[in-house]
């Protein structure tokens, strides 16, 4: 009895596994919620299943997951109880047709019951159809559908489990056609079990592959974006200064044509030349600071906010940015502005404060507060999570930890609920600007 009860929760610790991994290749990772969820669900239906009613279990089993997707991954009631029901309606199928094929072989369809050989290779092949019923309908209507060579993987994917299963059956048949007893028997139904848990540990492993491959080529394009920015500042500078020696002649031309005006008596063109003086687009451009490139960025975001009913007040201190390069510059502010811009065009009180100080012991902090009505979201490895809709955190993060990583800097973040701000303080010492510099 008591090694029926250890196969039993062997057999509900992976149909959790698989579940949990449906879940997450449909709606994306969340470690830290699920491990928890999916350890209370399925210990809950594993006491469920000693009352040894099959509807119970099964109605059990449709709100756990229906709860599980609807509190864990956010889905609707609706949607997270069609996927339940479709979990459901797989676990059935693939316990039927292992007990089908078992009995068909020894000829008795209850000999899981009371025969160990014949209820360790049974249940890991139902568990093992059931991984791939939900690997394929995962793999089929998740967002890595569209991934290259997709159709190639999932095949590949599901050769596994199918090949497993014929081992599983194997292993089986030739024990009960020995009758295995003693020590050979329990190697051969703890090699059985292996095989379950080895198909699930090497999606997880495949997933956990594909997602490293992900993020790195992630950081190489936003390296790529930052570097091709701050070449576009460059060129923004030039076409500036040059903008700006033009308006200067133009001015000198104006008051040369206003003084032969003058002397020739003619107010209505001296008048007209004192108004064309007047016009903004021939005065001095706003300066935030001393940094170039920096003053660039700023002015790009200052008219990015007008736009949108958004206050920029800026606070940079001279020389607190002295030592970081144009691509430091453009990836650390860059970024920064365009998060705290999208969140704070989405609140009431529209709003963003930067500054940037120098302190005594030659440490620059940055600090970019902006007003956000709703908490920012965090991803399983406690990053800000990007999200497409509604003005929110997380574009660019991943090149703000790049380039402080790769300078030493560090930064924190944190959400103030009461007064509906999001801060994000940025610290470099004195040695990390010299690295950011080199």
């Amino acid at each position: 009895m008591t090694g029926e009860k250890l196969i039993y929760a062997l057999v509900y610790a992976a149909e959790a596994l698989i579940a949990w991994q449906y879940f997450e290749q449909l709606f994306g990772s969340r470690r830290r919620s699920a491990a928890a969820g999916f350890t209370i669900g399925y210990g809950a239906l594993y006491a469920v299943s000693f009352f040894g009613n099959i509807a119970v279990n099964a109605c059990a089993f449709i709100v756990c997951n229906g709860l599980l997707a609807a509190i864990i991954y956010r889905r609707p009631v609706k949607a997270s109880l069609l996927h339940a029901a479709f979990l459901t309606a797989a676990m059935m199928i693939s316990e039927m047709l292992p007990a089908q094929l078992v009995s068909a072989v020894i000829g008795d369809y209850s000999a899981y019951a009371h025969n160990m050989t014949v209820l360790v290779p049974q249940s890991v092949m139902s568990k093992l159809l059931y991984f791939l019923c939900t690997l394929a309908v995962g793999r089929l209507l998740g967002p890595e559908r569209s991934a290259s060579g997709g159709p190639a993987v999932l095949l590949t994917l599901c050769a596994v489990p199918l090949m497993s299963m014929l081992v599983a059956f194997t292993i089986a048949y030739i024990s009960i056609l020995y009758d295995f007893g003693g020590l050979a028997g329990i190697l051969a139904s703890a090699s059985i079990m292996g095989l379950l848990f080895v198909n699930i540990l090497i999606l997880i492993a495949y997933r956990r592959i594909q997602s490293i491959d992900d993020e790195r080529l992630e950081l190489r394009m936003s390296a790529m974006r930052d570097e091709a920015n701050a070449e576009y500042y460059k060129m923004l500078q030039t076409q500036y200064d040059n903008q700006r020696i033009l308006v200067h002649d133009m001015k000198n031309h104006l008051n040369t044509i206003n003084g032969l005006a003058l002397e020739a008596g003619d107010g209505r063109v001296s008048e007209y030349i004192g108004r064309l003086g007047e016009l903004s687009c021939l005065g001095r451009g706003v300066k935030y600071c001393d940094e170039p490139t920096l003053n660039l960025v700023l002015m790009r975001y200052s008219e990015y906010c007008e736009e949108r009913g958004v206050s920029l007040n800026c606070d940079v201190r001279s020389g607190s940015v002295r030592g970081i390069d144009a691509v430091g510059i453009t990836a650390l502010f860059g970024n920064l502005l365009s998060n705290a811009a999208e969140a704070a065009a989405c609140s009431g009180e529209k709003q963003i404060e930067l500054k940037s100080t120098l302190k005594e012991d030659g440490r620059t902090v940055i600090s970019v507060v902006n007003s956000c009505d709703d908490p920012p979201e965090y991803d399983a490895e406690g990053r800000l999570r990007t999200k497409k809709s509604g003005g929110t955190h997380g574009l660019g993060v991943k090149s703000i930890e790049r380039t402080l990583k790769s300078c030493g800097g560090s930064w924190m973040t944190y959400y103030e609920p009461a007064e509906r701000r999001f801060h994000a303080v940025v610290t470099l010492s004195a040695g990390a600007k010299q690295e950011c510099e080199r």
